[in-house]
């Protein structure tokens, strides 16, 4: 039970940093590229570590993590990039 604990913290650790390397690096993407790319660091990240994860685990562990930066840093955050996706370009 310990283990399977200790993997999902990493996945989730990971998935934080995908989001935050993601927003950081590849500010001018939006909505299905960004998460693209999040994704792509993610499942790289993550094999290099010995961890694999399903679509549906990459899905979820992003989601979670933009819910949780959110969180954290509130609702101005939300709407900048809200903001930034809307913007044409």
């Amino acid at each position: 039970m310990r283990k399977i604990q200790e993997e999902l913290t990493a996945k989730q650790e990971l998935a934080l940093l995908a989001v935050r390397f993601v927003e950081q690096v590849y500010k001018d993407l939006h909505g299905e590229e960004k998460y693209q790319k999040a994704a792509e660091w993610l499942v790289e990240q993550a094999a290099k570590i010995g961890l694999n994860l399903t679509a549906e685990e990459v899905k979820g562990l992003i989601e979670a993590a933009l819910r949780e930066m959110k969180d954290v840093f509130g609702e101005e955050w939300a709407n900048a990039i809200e903001k930034k996706e809307d913007t044409p370009g």
